[in-house]
């Protein structure tokens, strides 16, 4: 899992890079296809990134604690 999060960390940012220099075209201050394409891409590239973060940092941890996990095999009595 920790590939395929650095593989979504990646697009996310070259998303991030290619909406910034959809922003930059000359007479872009219309928000037309060009600046509608450029906001598309920079609020999908932000998801992505997140995704790739959320699947790095969260999915790749396979055990639980001892410490969290004693109290919940413990019996009542």
């Amino acid at each position: 899992m920790r590939f395929g999060g650095a593989a979504f960390i990646v697009a996310g940012l070259i998303l991030i890079l290619i909406s910034g220099e959809l922003f930059n075209l000359p007479g872009n201050l219309d928000p037309g296809f060009e600046g509608r394409t450029a906001e598309f891409l920079l609020r999908s590239g932000f998801g992505v990134l997140l995704i790739g973060l959320l699947a790095v940092f969260l999915f790749s941890v396979k055990t639980v604690p001892k410490e969290l996990m004693d109290p919940l095999i413990q019996t009542e009595g």
